[in-house]
C-alpha cells in the first residue's frame, strides 16, 4: 500500500492523468465493476491483446482477468484504459478544467445529481490532482450507495402495490365501459340497418312541376330528408365510439405496460431483499461468533497445563492439532488472527496471497495446513482463484469468507469447532 501512495503522489505531482497501473490496488476491482458492463468486457474479449480468455471465460472470471491486468504496465493495461478513456471522453475532458480537489468535488457532486457517476469515477480515479485521502472518500461513497436501496424497499413495496390496484380498478372500469360501447354501437348498427331498410323500401320520387314543389313539398321527401338526417347522425355516433373504443384499448394496454414493469421492479426488489437478509442472518452469525470468542477468552484455558495439547488426542471440544493456514487479510490484523486461532489450541500460518510472500510457497503451506481460510474482500481474485484449485488438488477444506474482519473469523472458526 505504501508504494502505491508513493506512485500516486509522484504522479500526481506530475500534472499527468495516473494510468490504470499506477492507481492504487485497491481500486482497481471497484473501477472495473463501476465502469465496464459485460458487454464492454466481452468486446475486449475479443482484442488481439486479450485472445487468451476467449474460450470457456464467465462474466466474473473475465472481470477477475482484468483487475490483475490492470495492476501490471502492459498491452492489456494499454487497451483496457484506452477503452475506458473513449468510453468517457467527455466526463475525463470536464474534469481536466479541474485543478484541485475542492473543484473536482464540486463536479463530482454535479455527476451524483445526474447520476453519471461511472464516467466521473473514473476521471476522479485517473486525475492527478485528486489525493490518496480524496479518492478513500469516493470510493467508499461508491461503495455504500449499493445498499441504500434498504430504506425505501418498504415504500417501493408499497407503492408498487398500490399501483398494482389501481390498474387492476382502472382495467375492470375500462372493460365495463368498453363493453357498454360495444352494445350501444351494436344498438346503433341495428337502428342503422333498419333505417337503411326503410330508405330502400321507399317509392320514388315522382318528378312534379317545379311551381307545386315550390308550394307544396311532398310528404315523401320531408321523410327522406327525416331519414338521411337520422342516419347521418347514426353515422357520426358510430365514428364517436370507434374512437373512444380506440382510446380505451390505448388506455388497457398503457396500464398493462405499467403493471408488468412494477412487476418486474418488485421482483428485482423481493431478490435484493433476500439477499440482504442472507446478509443479515451471516452478520448475526458472525456476531454471535464474536461473542462467544470473547466469552471463551475471559475463561482461563486449560490448554497450557494439558499434556495432550496440540495432539489428536486432545479432549477439548476446540482445533487442538489442527493447523490453521489464513490466505490474504489485512497485515495489520495478523497478530490478531493469530491471537484467536491459537486461543483455540490450533497453529497459525499467514501467508499474503502473493504481494510480498511468494507465490510459490503456496503448495509448501498447504501441504501442512488442516483447514484454509482466505477472505475474498482483501485477497486478489486470482489469488483466490489459485488458493481454490490448489485446495481441491490437494484435498484441503476451503473456507471462502465474505470478509476479513474478525467476526468472520470468529464465525469460520466457531463452526470448525462445532
Amino acid at each position: 500500500m505504501k508504494k502505491d501512495s508513493e506512485t500516486e503522489s509522484t504522479v500526481s505531482s506530475s500534472g499527468r492523468r495516473r494510468t490504470t497501473w499506477q492507481t492504487v490496488t485497491n481500486y482497481h476491482c471497484s473501477i472495473v465493476g463501476i465502469c465496464l458492463r459485460r458487454q464492454d468486457m466481452r468486446a475486449l474479449s475479443r482484442k488481439k491483446y486479450f485472445s487468451g480468455c476467449r474460450d470457456g471465460y464467465s462474466d466474473f472470471r473475465m472481470h477477475s482477468y482484468l483487475v490483475t491486468a490492470m495492476a501490471t504496465r502492459s498491452e492489456q493495461s494499454r487497451a483496457l484504459a484506452k477503452l475506458l478513456d473513449a468510453k468517457y471522453r467527455l466526463a475525463v475532458k470536464r474534469y481536466a478544467t479541474a485543478s484541485n480537489e475542492a473543484e473536482i468535488e464540486a463536479l463530482w457532486q454535479e455527476d451524483l445529481a445526474a447520476g453519471k457517476i461511472a464516467g466521473g469515477y473514473w476521471a476522479i480515479m485517473t486525475h492527478p490532482a485528486a489525493g490518496a485521502k480524496y479518492l478513500s472518500s469516493v470510493y467508499g461513497h461508491c461503495h455504500l450507495l449499493g445498499y441504500d436501496f434498504f430504506g425505501d424497499y418498504r415504500r417501493d413495496a408499497r407503492e408498487t402495490e398500490s399501483l398494482r390496484e389501481q390498474v387492476s380498478a382502472l382495467e375492470e372500469v375500462l372493460a365495463a365501459e368498453h363493453l357498454e360501447h360495444l352494445a350501444e354501437q351494436e344498438q346503433l348498427l341495428q337502428e342503422l340497418a333498419v333505417l337503411r331498410e326503410r330508405v330502400h323500401l321507399l317509392p320514388p320520387a315522382r318528378p312534379e312541376p317545379q311551381e307545386k314543389v315550390l308550394e307544396k313539398p311532398s310528404a315523401d321527401a320531408g321523410a327522406q330528408k327525416e331519414l338521411g338526417d337520422r342516419l347521418a347522425r347514426l353515422l357520426c355516433r358510430e365514428c364517436e365510439l370507434v374512437a373512444e373504443n380506440l382510446r380505451l384499448a390505448a388506455a388497457c394496454e398503457q396500464m398493462e405496460n405499467e403493471l408488468a414493469r412494477a412487476q418486474e421492479s418488485l421482483g428485482v426488489q423481493e431478490k435484493q431483499l433476500t439477499r440482504a437478509c442472507r446478509e443479515l442472518e451471516e452478520l448475526h452469525g458472525e456476531l454471535k461468533a464474536v461473542e462467544l470468542a470473547l466469552l471463551a477468552g475471559t475463561v482461563e484455558e486449560p490448554c497450557a497445563e494439558c499434556s495432550d495439547v496440540n495432539t489428536e488426542a486432545c479432549p477439548g471440544k476446540n482445533l487442538c492439532g489442527k493447523t490453521i493456514l489464513y490466505v490474504g487479510g489485512q497485515h495489520k490484523m495478523v497478530p490478531r488472527y493469530r491471537e484467536m486461532v491459537e486461543k483455540l489450541g490450533a497453529q497459525f500460518i499467514h501467508h499474503d496471497g502473493g504481494k510480498e510472500h511468494a507465490r510459490r510457497l503456496l503448495p509448501q503451506l498447504l501441504g501442512g495446513a488442516d483447514l484454509v481460510f482466505c477472505p475474498v474482500d482483501c485477497v486478489s481474485h486470482d489469488a483466490c482463484y489459485c488458493v481454490k484449485n490448489m485446495c481441491k488438488r490437494y484435498q484441503k477444506p476451503f473456507v471462502m469468507m465474505r470478509s476479513s474482519g474478525l467476526s468472520s473469523l470468529a464465525k469460520e472458526l466457531s463452526r470448525a469447532v462445532q
